[in-house]
């Protein structure tokens, strides 16, 4: 899932099909990145900022490793030997 902390809709199209996220359907802008309840709570002030969530969509780690690292690989598979 991708989040957009853009301020209007317009840039937040145009950032979407320049980092080729236009296609990817869990795609949204916060439309409230100033007052959301989500953003505050895991203190989240800057993008990109990786998440992961359970299958219960509780947060188990608030900040990942980007996709890109080797370590996001091991720590999925971890994750996957603990259910």
């Amino acid at each position: 899932m991708y989040l957009s902390i853009d301020g209007s809709i317009t840039p937040w199209k145009k950032a979407s099909i320049a980092e080729k996220l236009d296609n990817y359907p869990e795609t949204y802008l916060i439309v409230n990145s100033k007052t959301s309840d989500f953003l505050k709570q895991n203190k989240l002030t800057e993008i990109p900022r990786y998440m992961i969530f359970d299958k219960k969509g509780r947060l188990t780690h608030a900040n990942a490793p980007h996709v890109e690292s080797g370590e996001v690989g091991l720590l999925l598979t971890r994750l996957a030997d603990k259910l």
